[in-house]
């Protein structure tokens, strides 16, 4: 109740003196910061990942050769739990299995890779992205984890 109050007092000054007070005269020690988490970038064959102290992020795969893929369950010691848009529009991948350390395919993760005709999804994914396997055309087989 008293930040509406609060609110409304802020908005009647405007109304009246034409301004608002700035930020730092209402909390003066107050201090905003902001921050990327740190990561480092780690390649591992045809794998590139983005490795933080707790996960890693699977972001690119560069074979343009190897048909079966099998993402690595981890990288660094730490667990591979994303994949970003790292087979997007490969056009040779026909199957991929994903661990089970995976949580979540972020969108267009899979995107217009036209050959994929199998997927096995580990027991660990609990979201897909946007279209992550939006013209796949030949995808005719989907298998999910245990659970």
């Amino acid at each position: 109740m008293k930040i509406n109050k609060f609110i409304a007092a802020v908005m009647a000054l405007t109304i009246v003196g034409g301004s608002v007070p700035f930020i730092s005269d209402i909390a003066p020690d107050t201090v905003i910061t902001a921050s990327a988490a740190d990561y480092k970038e780690v390649t591992e064959g045809d794998f590139t990942f983005r490795v933080y102290s707790d996960h890693a992020e699977l972001t690119k795969y560069t074979s343009t050769s190897v048909k079966d893929v099998t993402i690595p369950s981890e990288v660094s010691g730490q667990p591979v739990t994303f994949i970003g848009e790292a087979f997007y529009g490969n056009k040779n991948l026909t199957s991929v299995t994903i661990p089970d350390s995976v949580n979540t395919i972020g969108s267009f993760a899979f995107y217009n890779c036209q050959n994929l005709s199998e997927v096995k999804i580990g027991d660990g994914v609990t979201d897909i992205g946007y279209e992550a396997f939006a013209n796949c055309n030949n995808l005719v087989e989907v298998t999910f984890g245990k659970k």
